[in-house]
């Protein structure tokens, strides 16, 4: 499956290895400067979507913390 994981937390860095390992192609997406362009086990952080064409995935996780949010 092509899966696309939005953030690069503890979950979703988890969820990117195991996924990788059963030998899905996953895409991750996270907003923080810090993690862009870094590679989770092979597996490539972008910073925005806007390139990505959600149609093309099969699965889309979200995996970004709650707070802030009404």
């Amino acid at each position: 499956m092509k899966i696309i994981i939005q953030g690069a937390g503890e979950v979703g860095s988890h969820l990117a290895k195991m996924l990788r390992t059963e030998g899905n192609q996953v895409c991750v997406i996270d907003d923080n400067p810090i993690k862009r362009h870094k590679h989770l086990c092979g597996v490539p952080i972008v910073g925005i979507a806007l390139g990505i064409l959600v149609g093309d995935f099969d699965s889309l996780i979200c995996s970004v913390r709650l707070s802030g949010l009404p």
